[in-house]
């Protein structure tokens, strides 16, 4: 747990299939913005996540999709008493998950916007430019994806 592994076996349709089912109920696609200590601007990733409490099911999707797992931070009302299981994360960011959201996306219901909008930020991305190298305007365009973002994973619907 807390580290990446490398995909071990080539997902089937089904596993894809059945992965598109746990992004639209247990997961996010989000765009992510990250803040430097250095006062370098800050950078923006894809990143694709399942917060689930059932640790088999996220060592099944590393085992065939790479990414890593890590425990939910912080105590969570309910947990101490015993009264909540304790929850993990299943994370991987940037092109890899743009790959994995690429195969995934027909089968997306509910978060089928926020795929098109990582795939259309990744299309964007300027590679192999530090965070402190890109212009003003590709700073706006990474942030204008990362509200995007925002909006859509907003609680409470998309009325």
């Amino acid at each position: 747990m807390g580290h990446r592994i490398e995909v071990m076996t080539y997902p089937s349709h089904d596993d894809v299939i059945y992965l598109a089912g746990i992004i639209d109920g247990e997961g996010s696609i989000s765009i992510a913005r990250s803040h430097s200590n250095r006062g370098y601007s800050p950078s923006y990733r894809v990143r694709l996540l399942v917060s689930n409490t059932y640790m088999p099911l996220l060592e099944w999707i590393q085992s065939l999709w790479g990414g890593h797992i890590w425990p939910w931070g912080g105590a969570r009302p309910g947990e101490a008493s015993g009264l909540w299981k304790p929850g993990f994360c299943w994370e991987i960011d940037s092109r890899p998950a743009g790959r994995i959201i690429e195969r995934i996306r027909p089968y997306l219901r509910v978060k089928a916007a926020q795929a098109w909008l990582a795939l259309e930020y990744l299309a964007h991305y300027l590679p192999g430019h530090g965070p402190n190298r890109l212009s003003a305007e590709e700073l706006a365009l990474r942030e204008g994806f990362h509200l995007a973002s925002l909006y859509l994973n907003r609680r409470g619907g998309r009325n």
